[in-house]
């Protein structure tokens, strides 16, 4: 019998993300967790920067994995500083 020979193609794929916060915009908070100064987004920002839904921004604040503070008005900011660390962490895919 002959013997099949199987090819296999590897696609990498790098993709570059830039944050660019407004200094005019964004005011810059001390986060208690990062322990310095960082700018801070609105949680509907932070979503569409993960890629993710505001749910998911608010899940993680509840379970204590994302850094945020909550304003007098009571609205709730988050760490940009974190943010960042969490958007360049390689994403590891299980096989």
């Amino acid at each position: 019998m002959k013997e099949k020979k199987r090819l296999e193609i590897v696609w990498e794929t790098h993709e570059i993300t830039t944050i660019s916060f407004n200094q005019n915009r964004r005011a810059t908070i001390f986060c208690q967790s990062c322990r310095s100064d960082a700018p801070h987004l609105s949680v509907a920002e932070a979503a569409a920067l993960l890629q993710t839904t505001t749910r998911e921004i608010y899940r993680q604040i509840e379970s204590g994995e994302m850094h945020f503070i909550e304003t007098p008005e009571v609205k709730i900011l988050v760490c940009g500083r974190f943010l960042l660390a969490v958007e360049l962490q390689p994403t590891i895919k299980e096989k």
